[in-house]
């Protein structure tokens, strides 16, 4: 004996007024191997509450009933948003009724004389349905996805900006416009470049952002414009989804560095700063120590030569030349004497007596001493002093050698042709200062070497000492001002000093 198969179950709803074509219905659907559970309905209010209870399988409906008919029951059917296999039967239906049925959504019709196809009718729809089931499952899921990557977009710290393959922005999530200050809507469509990196304002930058969007996969720092006109670093890293055949795109995904970077500066400046006072804190000891032991040699040597001079005051006491030897004895002597006096100075990180100085006069003196030699080397010098300068709280021995320093390094950079100017003049600001600068044509200063020659004992000159300059910088910040330069090989250098007004 066979052992019986149990049968799927099918739960049909029947919209149908004759209790035996029901069971001819029945029939059919067990000769395709289901086992059937039939409710009969033959109104809309019948149908209605049998939807509101069940969970049916497929709907079967007469197209003419005396209360209802088929189409009622498939407009029912779509009020309630049901995705159901629904098959019109009919005794007799013509063809503009069929076709106006399948319009309405029915997804097939047979004719009750013909009752074999209802079966395979039904094992297609039943089919189809499951199908629509998993495409919609399926998009509600993908559906789903790109919400959720579309809440972490949007959540994100970091700049997501999207890009076409010509470049153009698909998408700008909220740290985008946050950072940029740029409305997304007025964005979109348009060339990241001209957005943000416009090429005529960095062009070294917007090439190195071109070439990493298309490239492998990197990190790069490069600025972008906000629309305030301010310029943020971001650092840059990108993304290329592809398609079936080719890149769909580039995502870009950038980190605003520019307060870390302007903190690295800081920190570096400080560093640099505190680098510099540990060495000129060491040569103020070598100083005060030279200082010391000059004053004793130097001061019996003058001693003697003023001895010499008075006790051999009278006429022809002394030969001519011996006399004018020791006057150039003395003379020396006390200028080695203030020498050592300007090294203790230094040790001590004092610049002698503060006192209202004409800045102006200070530049005369020292090109009173200097400018005949230069200009006999081939160097032209050229002078603007401001004629209503303020004075400076200053110690003018200091600043006379803050300025015999700064035309000696210029002159010495000229390497016997070129020019010098220097200018004196009221800062630009409502700071209250005066500025002195110094500039030259000659071969300028190297990015490496610009960053340490205030360092003590640096020098780039094979006879320098390098102390020039790093004792100006003791003297200028001892005065309480500034000094900066600014210089690229072969097109000279700049130095800008700033003295707070007395």
């Amino acid at each position: 004996m066979t052992p019986s198969v149990a049968r799927p179950p099918l739960r049909v709803l029947a919209v149908e007024d004759v209790e035996d074509d029901v069971l001819l219905l029945a029939r059919e659907i067990r000769r395709a191997g289901y086992d059937p559970v039939i409710e009969r309905v033959d109104t809309a209010q019948s149908m209605g509450a049998a939807l509101d209870r069940g969970d049916w399988d497929v709907v079967i409906a007469d197209h003419a009933l005396p209360q209802f008919n088929g189409l009622g029951a498939l407009a029912l059917l779509k009020q309630r948003d049901l995705d159901l296999p629904f098959i019109l039967v009919s005794g007799a239906i013509d063809e503009e009724t069929a076709v106006a049925a399948m319009r309405a959504g029915a997804h097939d019709y047979v004719m009750k004389s013909n009752l074999r196809r209802l079966a395979p009718a039904i094992q297609r729809e039943l089919h189809e349905a499951q199908e629509r089931r998993r495409r919609s499952e399926a998009e509600r899921a993908l559906e789903h996805e790109r919400d959720y990557s579309r809440g972490l977009i949007e959540a994100a710290n970091a700049m997501i900006v999207g890009l076409d393959p010509e470049g153009c922005i698909t998408l700008f999530n909220r740290a985008a416009q946050l950072i940029t200050g740029l409305a997304r809507a007025d964005v979109l469509g348009t060339s990241v470049y001209d957005a943000l990196i416009p090429r005529d304002r960095w062009p070294v930058g917007w090439n190195a952002f071109h070439a990493d969007a298309e490239g492998a996969e990197t990190e790069t720092e490069i600025p972008i414009r906000t629309s305030s006109g301010e310029e943020r670093l971001i650092s840059w890293r990108h993304s290329t989804p592809r398609g079936a055949v080719s890149a769909a795109g580039t995502l870009l995904f950038g980190i605003d560095v520019t307060e870390r970077k302007r903190a690295e500066e800081r920190r570096a400046a400080i560093e640099q700063v505190a680098r510099r006072s540990e060495k000129l804190a060491a040569l103020g000891t070598l100083a005060a120590g030279l200082a010391h032991e000059l004053n004793n040699p130097v001061g019996i040597i003058s001693s003697r030569v003023e001895l010499m001079l008075l006790e051999n005051a009278d006429a022809g006491a002394l030969p001519p030349g011996i006399r004018e030897d020791l006057q150039v004895l003395h003379r020396h002597a006390q200028r080695v004497a203030r020498l050592a006096h300007g090294l203790l100075s230094f040790a001590r990180h004092t610049s002698g007596e503060r006192v209202a100085v004409d800045l102006n006069r200070v530049v005369d003196e020292v090109l009173l001493l200097t400018q005949s030699q230069i200009t006999k080397s081939g160097v032209t010098i050229r002078v603007g002093l401001h004629p209503a300068l303020p004075s400076v709280a200053a110690d003018s021995n200091s600043l006379q050698q803050v300025i015999l320093n700064l035309v000696t390094n210029a002159w010495e950079a000229l390497e016997g042709a070129g020019e010098i100017r220097i200018e004196t003049r009221p800062a630009s600001d409502a700071g209250g200062r005066v500025e002195l600068v110094v500039e030259d044509t000659g071969r300028g200063i190297p990015l490496e070497d610009r960053e340490r020659i205030f360092d003590p004992f640096f020098t780039t000159r094979p006879k320098g000492t390098g102390l020039g300059l790093s004792i100006t910088h003791g003297i200028v910040r001892e005065h309480g001002g500034t000094i900066h330069v600014e210089s690229e090989p072969g097109t000279g250098t700049r130095f800008l000093v700033s003295f707070p007004r007395m």
